[in-house]
């Protein structure tokens, strides 16, 4: 078990990255004017493939140096649930979360904004003061011999094209 210190840290560096990358998102109409529409299995699929670039991001730059598919689970569940906490509250203060609206509608734009700022909650944990350096490395981003590592670079490309 980590000390609490540690994990409010982590928690601290998560919930001001996932501010400081998604919070513009929060307030772009395209993004809510795309959520409550779809379809559930769409929305489903969404939070699959996002939960996969959350894993695969996690797996080749998360907080720690060999994790296991477990721990790497665990961080993108974790960051998907502050992602949802956030996103609501954000979208409750800023008046796009009512009372009177249809589950269908709250469920779609929480599921399409939370994505965004779950995988900024993601960057935010391993850039943002982190003692490994995050994305970047070059042990992250070279395999075994200094070959280059394209599962590695293909997550980090798939997440910064949802954040940009």
């Amino acid at each position: 078990m980590e000390p609490i210190n540690k994990t409010l840290k982590e928690y601290g560096r998560g919930l001001g990255g996932g501010l400081l990358f998604s919070l513009p998102m929060l307030f772009t109409m395209e993004l809510l004017s795309t959520g409550f529409p779809a379809e559930p299995a769409r929305l489903a699929i969404y939070l699959i493939v996002g939960n996969g670039l959350l894993i695969a991001y996690n797996h080749f730059v998360g907080l720690r140096e060999d994790p296991s598919f477990s721990e790497t689970l665990f961080e993108a569940v974790e960051e998907m649930g502050l992602a949802f906490i956030i996103t609501a509250f954000i979208l409750w203060l800023i008046g796009l979360l009512k009372p009177g609206m249809s589950g269908q509608e709250i469920l779609g734009k929480l599921v399409v904004e939370s994505m965004t700022v779950a995988i900024g909650i993601s960057i935010g944990k391993s850039q943002l003061g982190s003692n490994r350096g995050g994305a970047g490395n070059k042990s992250d981003l070279e395999g075994d011999g200094g070959h280059i590592n394209y599962q590695a670079q293909m997550a980090l490309a798939f997440c910064g094209a949802i954040l940009i």
